[in-house]
């Protein structure tokens, strides 16, 4: 189990970092060098629209999800999303005729690699 997490612009050895001027997540002990390097981190973690550009990025998954379904007919994958731990800005989005055929892949699926459909997915 990690101790602490560093972001940093550089590669150092992590007995010569001096974090006493690091931004600081006392919650989970990650380490930023700077506000900048924060910024784009916190970044990653928004569920945000990549359609819709100017609305706030949405507090949960599943708040994004619904509104990806709802407003652009673009559903997320379902294998994609129950099997694999990636952050929202890397999940799949597929068209709606795809979703069917995700589901049933899943029912048939005792192993899961990767879904076969996501090679059709929306490139946004």
């Amino acid at each position: 189990m990690l101790l602490q997490v560093l972001f940093l612009r550089q590669r150092q050895k992590f007995e010569e970092v001096d974090t006493s001027s690091f931004c600081v997540n006392r919650q989970y002990k990650i380490f930023s060098e700077d506000a900048d390097i924060d910024m784009q981190y916190q970044r990653l973690l928004e569920h945000r629209c990549k359609l819709c550009l100017s609305i706030e990025p949405f507090r949960t998954f599943q708040n994004l999800r619904d509104h990806i379904q709802r407003e652009h007919i673009l559903f997320y994958c379902d294998l994609c999303v129950n099997n694999l731990k990636v952050l929202t800005l890397y999940r799949c989005i597929i068209f709606y005729n795809i979703e069917s055929i995700c589901r049933i892949a899943q029912i048939y699926s005792y192993s899961f690699t990767s879904c076969s459909q996501c090679l059709m997915t929306v490139n946004l």
